[in-house]
């Protein structure tokens, strides 16, 4: 529980994250869970534990992010499997040859995510103040969102929790910054009903891309679009207070990656194959959660701001 907001479950993360097997989605979730009730008292209230969100990858192998519809279907079947395990959401990317969003098969992604109502929610600082104003309700919220479907989520405001709903919206991962149009692909995935995406700029790294990152987060504010831009590829705890200033955007995303290696004895070529992989450090995560937390300069420049790690 290293303070961050938001779960992205993967397998192979050398690989750049692979969509995990259903037991270790479903002991995760029973985790969080058992976290959560351990620290809620007798009032029903918490003890200050963060409600961590599980997000599930979606992506059935390594490589490149165009699929065959064999392998759509077996995403399809994922997205299911994952909601059945206890996930909140999912992410996924998927384009065709050209550079461009393949839009049929996100649109049948989306309308999957719908169907099962998956709660990947975005931090909007509007919608927020719009659930959370005493004059809200199910009717005016409907009022300005007609058309989008519901699912049910528990919101931390002090130490209670209170039930409010949340749109459902998946999350694109950094496929998006292989798109030969950046802004061109964000309006498409927002139509389709994407409601996140993780970006780098279309670079290698945040830092290498901040300004195109921030041109897409003032894209989002000036056409008012419901989707929210997450920066993230090379993020760092030294870094992550640099990207959110000079971004402006509300959600970081990072693996905090470390190797770990095996305590077993492995000889020859073996060692390689075997030796050592890729987690993510629970130390670093707070790390990073505590600077974006405690920096006065931020909550100044960013009256609006409101921080999530992913």
């Amino acid at each position: 529980m290293a303070a961050a907001d938001r779960i992205e479950l993967c397998s192979g993360l050398k690989l750049g994250g692979l969509t995990p097997s259903v037991g270790l989605v479903k002991t995760v979730c029973q985790l969080l869970q058992r976290k959560v009730a351990e620290e809620t008292g007798k009032d029903g209230r918490n003890r200050g534990v963060n409600v961590i969100k599980v997000m599930v990858m979606i992506r059935p192998r390594p490589g490149d992010f165009t699929y065959s519809p064999e392998e759509i279907r077996s995403m399809v079947m994922d997205i299911e499997a994952a909601a059945s395990a206890g996930a909140d959401g999912v992410v996924f990317g998927v384009l065709t040859t050209e550079g461009h969003v393949d839009v049929p098969a996100v649109r049948e992604l989306v309308m999957k995510c719908k169907e099962l109502s998956l709660d990947v929610t975005k931090y909007s600082p509007s919608l927020l103040r719009l659930l959370a104003s005493p004059s809200s309700s199910s009717s005016s919220f409907l009022h300005h969102f007609p058309t989008l479907p519901f699912a049910r989520t528990y919101i931390l405001i002090g130490t209670g929790f209170f039930s409010l709903p949340f749109v459902v919206f998946p999350s694109f991962h950094r496929a998006f910054d292989l798109c030969k149009d950046l802004s061109e692909a964000l309006n498409i995935l927002c139509a389709l009903g994407i409601g996140r995406v993780l970006t780098a700029g279309g670079e290698a790294s945040v830092l290498e891309g901040k300004e195109k990152i921030l041109q897409l987060v003032e894209q989002v504010e000036k056409n008012g679009m419901s989707i929210s831009i997450m920066a993230g590829g090379g993020l760092t705890c030294d870094n992550a207070i640099q990207i959110v200033r000079e971004t402006k955007c509300h959600e970081i995303h990072g693996s905090m990656k470390r190797v770990k290696k095996t305590a077993m004895t492995i000889k020859g070529d073996d060692k390689e194959a075997f030796g050592e992989w890729w987690v993510s450090d629970t130390e670093t995560i707070a790390a990073t959660s505590k600077r974006t937390l405690t920096l006065d300069e931020l909550k100044d420049e960013l009256k609006d701001y409101k921080r999530v790690v992913n």
